[in-house]
This record gives C-alpha cells, sequence and structure tokens, in this order.
C-alpha cells in the first residue's frame, strides 16, 4: 500500500518537481549574469554647463497654516544684536574727573 501511494504521489507530483529544479536553474543563471554586469558596467557622468527654468508654480495654501507660538528677533537694516552683558558694559559711562579750566598766563615780551 506504501508503494502504491508514494508511486501515486510521485507520479503526480513530478511535473511541478521538474518545473520547479527548471525555475531554479532559471533564478541562478539571472543571478549570476547579475552578478557579472555589476562588475563589468561603466558608470556614466553628465555634465550640465547652463540649466533655465522658464517656470516654477508653487501652489501654497496658507489658509490651513496656523501659527501656535511666534517668537525670536526680527532685525531690519544695519540693527545688530548685542547681548545684554556687553551691552551694559558699553552703556556704563566712566566717572569723570572733576573739570578745571587749563589756563596758562605768560606775559608779553618786550
Amino acid at each position: 500500500m506504501k508503494k502504491m501511494f508514494r508511486s501515486l504521489i510521485r507520479h503526480c507530483l513530478k511535473p511541478e518537481l521538474d518545473k520547479l529544479r527548471e525555475c531554479e536553474e532559471r533564478l541562478s543563471v539571472i543571478e549570476k549574469q547579475k552578478q557579472s554586469s555589476k562588475q563589468e558596467s561603466e558608470e556614466t557622468y553628465i555634465h550640465i554647463e547652463t540649466l533655465n527654468v522658464e517656470k516654477v508654480d508653487y501652489h501654497l495654501e496658507f489658509g490651513e497654516l496656523t501659527i501656535d507660538e511666534l517668537s525670536g528677533r526680527l532685525n531690519i537694516g544695519a540693527t545688530y544684536y548685542i547681548p545684554p552683558e556687553e551691552k551694559d558694559k558699553k552703556c556704563q559711562r566712566k566717572p569723570e574727573a572733576p573739570s578745571t579750566p587749563a589756563v596758562t598766563i605768560r606775559s608779553k615780551r618786550q
């Protein structure tokens, strides 16, 4: 009974097994070709001197844009940022000595 069952399975599955072996062989041939083509492939370089863009279309929808928090500094023109520590140092005036007029008195030479 076992022999008959085995022969029946072999007889039914033999064409399918042959197809599977054939597919595996074809796959191995394709993989070998791919490996050899990687080794033989040449790199191609394209040099573009100029690129002219005639029209740029930006489709922006600001209606859906929301701003939760806005912080930072906006500098317009020549306004340069000075840290508060540096600003305090520059704004401090040096104590002035009491000003006394410098007077030189000379007599006329005769």
